[in-house]
């Protein structure tokens, strides 16, 4: 629940049993306290709560649930020439198991020349915004040299009077990165189903690939995704790719087995794949669009949901996989 304070919005976040019942609630005014809730994530016995806009981690206890101890993440930036002209925020934030991060800064055209318009891309032209992976030791602080890098996204450029751009996911996709409980990292863009492995501090291990038929990107298979008119009808003026993304999002469960999905020719559902960590598949199933998968652990599947009164809620399915 989000609710107005004076000029900034503090993000309230209720906390639930596991059947649904409410038990509290974080955040709003005092210690612990939030601008916005960019990612909740559960390590042992501590839930850690990364605020984008202020750029800190706030930490606390489950047994009882009670702040521990809040830092502020990537103080050390101005140390590394590498990050200079990345945006200011940390883009995605994964806590290891040694209760010390893998932050992901982004760079492009946009937040490198913010103060050369000259050099910025024009109305409808395409840029893209590079990911880059660092280690954050248990204060906060950039720990490592930068690990790799890859391409996060591609965006559109709406307007010449605006530095932003418009992130197409639908058209583009997006990359996808998750950590093992050994903290492997496991990274794939958008374009295959190619994932690569990488160790702790980023060497390269494998990759495995599954080949994947590509759907046509038309104006006749966005309405049956059921993007609106008003936004197809722009679809003229974007420089847009061939065919729409094949890997559209990866979970990892905590049996540390891979939950890949895809695009598929019913624009309605996707194909998941359930993968071990060494890439070989367990099992294959389309799931609606509509619903969705936001964890899997305990053995359930979580997902987001619209009830019949337009409403979001959370729905547990119970995980079982049938013997092949």
């Amino acid at each position: 629940m989000t609710v107005q304070e004076g000029f900034l919005l503090q993000t309230i976040s209720k906390v639930l049993t596991p059947d649904g019942r409410y038990l509290t609630h974080l955040g709003g005014k005092g210690p612990g306290e939030f601008l916005s809730i960019f990612k909740l994530q559960i390590m042992r016995d501590q839930l850690y709560v990364y605020d984008e806009n202020q750029l800190k981690e706030s930490i606390f206890t489950l047994h009882p649930l009670a702040l521990d101890n809040t830092i502020t993440l990537a103080g050390n930036r101005v140390n590394y020439p590498s990050l200079k002209g990345s945006f200011p925020f940390i883009e995605k934030l994964y806590v290891r198991n040694n209760n010390t991060y893998l932050a992901e800064f982004l760079s492009s055209v946009i937040s490198r020349n913010m103060h050369n318009p000259q050099k910025l891309p024009k109305k409808w032209q395409n840029y893209d915004t590079k990911g880059m992976f660092y280690l954050l030791n248990k204060d906060g602080d950039i720990s490592s040299k930068k690990l790799f890098d890859f391409k996060n996204d591609t965006r559109i450029r709406l307007s010449n009077r605006f530095a932003g751009g418009l992130p197409l996911y639908y058209f583009f996709g997006v990359s996808w990165t998750v950590l093992s409980s050994k903290n492997n990292i496991y990274q794939a863009e958008p374009e295959n189903f190619l994932i690569k492995v990488y160790s702790p501090h980023g060497a390269s291990l494998h990759t495995f690939y599954y080949p994947h038929t590509k759907l046509l990107l038309t104006k006749k298979s966005a309405s049956q995704y059921g993007l609106p008119d008003k936004f197809i009808s722009e679809m003229k003026f974007m420089n847009l790719p061939k065919y729409w993304p094949v890997l559209v999002n990866m979970k990892i469960d905590d049996q540390n087995r891979l939950w890949v999905a895809t695009t598929v020719q019913n624009m309605k559902v996707y194909q998941w794949w359930v993968l071990n960590p060494n890439g070989n598949l367990i099992a294959r199933f389309t799931w609606p669009r509509d619903k969705y998968i936001k964890a899997i652990k305990n053995g359930y599947v979580y997902a987001m949901e619209k009830n019949k009164k337009g409403l979001t809620h959370f729905v547990r399915y119970k995980l079982k996989f049938k013997p092949s």
